[in-house]
């Protein structure tokens, strides 16, 4: 399993924040699971937000509860927190916000097509 991060912002925003992400030598692309896409306000501009291959590294883990490994099984974004997202990605994001986030755990060969769970929802930062 590998967490992979998707931000939403205004699309006349967009320009200005994936050069910021570019900056911080981030993957950016623009091909974001649908399942995913349909989490996120009409008018946004979808990033999928990466570090080689995945998005494990962005998010700090915590230790799991029962609980949050329970979530982070069923693909929710278990002990992977906004707040926790790195001092430079935070920043980062914070001068373009409002953004929304979602973080989610999947298979990488199945990213771009697996299903969220139900209640699944974007974070607004």
């Amino acid at each position: 399993m590998c967490s992979f991060l998707t931000v939403g912002v205004d699309e006349k925003r967009s320009t200005p924040l994936e050069s910021a992400l570019i900056a911080l030598a981030l993957g950016v692309s623009r091909d974001v699971n649908p399942h995913v896409a349909r989490l996120f306000p009409k008018g946004q501009m979808l990033f999928r937000v990466t570090r080689g291959e995945c998005s494990c590294d962005l998010v700090p883990l915590k230790a799991d509860t029962a609980r949050e490994e329970k979530r982070r099984r069923r693909g929710l974004s278990g002990s992977r927190r906004p707040h926790q997202i790195s001092e430079s990605l935070f920043a980062t994001l914070h001068s373009h916000a409002p953004v929304s986030l979602f973080f989610h755990e999947v298979e990488p060969a199945d990213e771009l097509t697996a299903e969220v769970p139900t209640g699944a929802q974007a974070t607004l930062l």
